[in-house]
């Protein structure tokens, strides 16, 4: 049997730039992996099952774990099967890619199973059928991501020291939603950008530290998701109250990330969000996922 830990990320900069001849959204977005995951069991055997924790993720066809294994399975001409245990801790539709990451871990995870022998750059184009984090998820790390967040280049991410607060508050913020309407206030979205494009790329360093980046993280999902989500808002505000450098929306939310210098915060502010229902969890960057 093969134990995975799988990882997450957080968006330290999107920009949507407009759309695709597929009619989905071109982004600009940095990409960094984090050490917040789910658990993955996978064994050999004659079919493919998936067994999850968390019921309320429906049946397995329907979850994007076995998906990825199932496209695996075809893609290849394997005849092999394997049964998958995914136990859950990433909240999911909270823009941090949790479902992406379980998918990223079966690709890596059954290729070693199988003995298929791909390599992750097979895995990452393979993934792009799954999900636009997919790619990005098999790889970890840090990436540029241009198309619809499935085009990656390599960048620097975050000083490995800094210390990443992710907290997600009990209101789910519909991806559709915020995509439509961000939409209705930007009916013409192809625009230059003068503040995201290849940002990290422009700069020959191993990593960036907090002072070099708080002023050049955004989101454009924030000025929709705020207003009509005011306790998502009140979570960045009270990150920055709180001494985070920066703080930030990740993806279209609803968690929000703080990059902190430590982990010494207000006592109270945990347990304010313990009261109130937000779930955090102190991170740190990461690579892809992790054979445990």
């Amino acid at each position: 049997m093969l134990r995975y830990q799988t990882v997450s990320k957080i968006n330290l900069a999107l920009e949507i730039t407009g759309i695709l001849p597929d009619g989905r959204h071109s982004l600009e977005t940095w990409f960094q992996a984090i050490d917040y995951g789910d658990t993955l069991e996978v064994e050999s055997a004659d079919d493919l099952t998936l067994v999850c924790d968390d019921q309320n993720l429906g049946p397995q066809e329907g979850n994007l774990a076995w998906k990825a294994a199932d496209l695996l399975r075809r893609s290849s001409g394997t005849a092999k099967g394997a049964r998958l245990r995914l136990f859950k801790k990433v909240p999911y539709g909270a823009g941090l890619g949790g479902g992406s990451g379980d998918a990223a871990a079966v690709l890596v995870a059954c290729n070693r199973l199988w003995e298929l022998d791909w390599e992750p750059e097979r895995l990452e184009e393979l993934g792009k059928a799954l999900g636009a984090d997919v790619p990005f998820l098999v790889r970890g790390g840090a990436a540029w991501a241009t198309g619809a967040g499935d085009v990656l280049s390599a960048c620097p991410g975050l000083d490995p020291a800094t210390e990443i607060l992710i907290a997600t508050p009990p209101v789910p913020v519909p991806t559709g939603w915020a995509y439509k309407t961000w939409d209705e206030l930007h009916p013409s979205p192809l625009k230059e950008s003068d503040v995201l494009t290849n940002f990290p790329a422009l700069h020959s360093r191993e990593f960036f530290r907090l002072e070099e980046i708080r002023d050049r993280l955004q989101n454009s999902f924030e000025e929709v998701v705020y207003p009509r989500f005011p306790e998502v808002e009140r979570v960045r505000r009270e990150m920055l109250e709180a001494g985070a450098a920066a703080a930030l929306l990740s993806g279209s939310g609803s968690s929000v990330f703080g990059l902190f210098p430590s982990r010494e915060v207000p006592a109270g502010i945990l347990g304010d969000w313990d009261r109130a229902g937000v779930r955090w969890r102190w991170c740190r960057s990461a690579k892809g996922p992790l054979a445990i």
